[in-house]
């Protein structure tokens, strides 16, 4: 019982470690990594750090990104990545510019789709079909 139990909560603070080590290491702060001095917050100040409260992009407060189509800035409503031309009745419609702090990608033109069928009246924001990349990403437009 006694093993059990300290197995449990050993299990459960490196689950803890392991959770808030990610988010630290995946904030980006004007194109830097602050993972290193989120870090040292966590482990000077415990988990709930009233400091590591909005302090990174990225992670807990994401500064909402945007797109140039057309002329106008669009909000973008970022989901989880899907290859968008894989879909049979996705079209690509043109390219837009994305203004996303902290994104590898923020700056680059990136391909805009219409997939009727999956997403019926939107367009997508996504960077297939344009070579390697940093990273493959999927917004909605607003």
């Amino acid at each position: 019982m006694r093993r059990t139990l300290i197995s449990s909560l050993i299990i459960l603070v490196f689950t803890l470690f392991s959770y808030n080590l990610a988010q630290a290491q995946n904030c980006f702060l004007q194109d830097s990594l602050i993972g290193y001095q989120i870090f040292q917050n966590i482990a000077a100040n415990g988990f709930n750090s009233v400091q590591l409260t909005g302090e990174c992009f990225g992670c807990i407060n994401e500064p909402v990104a945007t797109c140039t189509w057309k002329g106008q800035d669009i909000p973008l409503q970022h989901i989880q990545n899907v290859t968008v031309e894989g879909f049979r009745d996705a079209q690509l419609v043109g390219q837009c510019q994305l203004h996303a702090p902290g994104s590898c990608l923020n700056g680059e033109f990136i391909n805009v789709f219409r997939a009727e069928n999956e997403y019926p009246g939107k367009l997508l924001v996504h960077n297939g079909l344009q070579g390697p990349q940093c990273t493959y990403q999927t917004w909605i437009m607003e």
